[in-house]
């Protein structure tokens, strides 16, 4: 399983005054462009471009919503350069895009002048686009724990106390699972999921994608998914996940998988699978 799979573009040049950086790029509707940059010195910011430039007016308000979190109206800066327009966040918010390290869509509101635009980004894959560019951007294990805060292989085999996934005999889309808590190298609880471990369950002509998890847990639903662009198919073989979202794994929590063709979870609660853990 490619672990590095991610939906973000990642790249490196050199600035004009011949410092040295790596960008992380998020692509949106229309050409947009959500940036997270990195720089030899040190540096960080975030910003994001459009594909048609009006005359810069010093300022944008933009408001971002990562996951379920929505971040508080600010004016980020612009500039314009070839017929595009950079609007760039005042402050480099670390606990703002520590979101996007357990949630995989992201919005953004835009007004500028008399233009007011959303827009929406395919960011799915932060965790894999951060190992990636761990060295480059001086990420620390702190801010953003390696490989998906498991830190060793992931077992090939799911423990005895490991619970299957229950599947309804109606779903005409299966594929077979088993739960568990195990302890990340970190020393914290962690969700891990085994996929496929039963190839004869799997029935499924369109596979399976990481958005197809979620957690319920406290009276609420949480985000659930293992930190790498996902797309799995019933040919392929057995793949361990360490899955991350706003839950606690060490807590009892209903681990809910959903058929890949299902693409809203409210209406099709129904043909929902699901185990509850630990």
């Amino acid at each position: 399983m490619d672990r590095s799979s991610t939906q973000w573009v990642i790249g490196a040049g050199t600035a004009s005054d011949g410092t040295a950086y790596t960008t992380l790029t998020a692509v949106g509707e229309g050409g947009r462009q959500l940036s997270i940059t990195c720089n030899s010195r040190g540096g960080r910011s975030l910003s994001m471009r459009t594909n048609a430039s009006p005359a810069p007016l010093a300022y944008s308000w933009v408001k971002l919503r990562i996951g379920s979190h929505e971040s508080q109206t600010d004016a980020w800066t612009e500039t314009s350069s070839a017929g595009q327009l950079t609007l760039t966040a005042p402050t480099f918010d670390l606990d703002l895009v520590r979101q996007l390290y357990r949630n995989w869509d992201v919005m953004a509101e835009v007004v500028s002048g008399s233009s007011r635009y959303n827009d929406s980004f395919a960011a799915r894959g932060f965790p894999a686009a951060i190992d990636r560019t761990r060295a480059a951007c001086n990420w620390s294990d702190a801010e953003f724990p390696p490989e998906n805060g498991w830190g060793r292989p992931y077992p090939d085999a799911p423990p005895a106390y490991a619970k299957e996934v229950v599947y309804e005999s109606f779903t005409s889309e299966q594929i077979s699972a088993r739960a568990w808590v195990a302890t990340n190298a970190y020393g914290r609880a962690q969700l891990m999921v085994r996929i496929n471990e039963n190839p004869s369950i799997c029935r499924s002509s369109s596979g399976f994608d990481s958005t197809r998890f979620y957690v319920e847990q406290a009276g609420g639903r949480r985000s659930a998914i293992p930190g790498f662009h996902l797309s799995y198919s019933c040919g392929m073989k057995p793949v361990t996940l360490a899955l991350q979202g706003e839950f606690d794994p060490s807590a009892p929590l209903l681990l809910k998988l959903v058929p890949f063709h299902w693409h809203s979870l409210s209406d099709f609660t129904y043909f929902m699978s699901s185990v509850a853990l630990p």
